[in-house]
């Protein structure tokens, strides 16, 4: 949601409340962000939303782990999972790397492997 502000900003648009981007989401990056366009009641030619969709990747992938919190009980849970000797994993579908969201919440130790599309760590 974040993302989406700082490309709508970009378009000189004003952002989208969090309520109202939150139900926005799960579509993907393009449908995201042709959402928030759609607010301003704007529609863009496909090179340009190409182009957005770009800008919209790469600045959140570099920006990933900014806001990351952790859901409350997941700390706890782990903790529970270690005294169980118990071994996690994470198999990430999505394009953005789990590795900086968890070194950010400070967990990323706490899992044996962390398995993605085209990473193994």
């Amino acid at each position: 949601m974040a993302s989406l502000n700082v490309i709508l900003a970009r378009e000189g648009l004003a952002g989208v409340e969090f309520a109202r981007a939150r139900a926005m989401v799960g579509g993907g990056a393009r449908a995201l962000i042709q959402s928030g366009l759609s607010v301003h009641g704007i529609t863009v030619s496909e090179p340009r939303l190409d182009s957005m969709l770009a800008d919209f990747l790469a600045y959140y992938e570099a920006h990933v782990a900014d806001e990351t919190a952790l859901f409350p009980g997941v700390a706890r849970t782990l903790d529970r999972f270690e005294a169980r000797v118990l071994r996690c994993r994470v198999h990430q579908q999505g394009r953005i790397p789990f590795r900086p969201v968890a070194d950010r919440a400070c967990i990323a130790g706490r899992f044996r492997a962390i398995c993605g599309k085209d990473t193994f760590l």
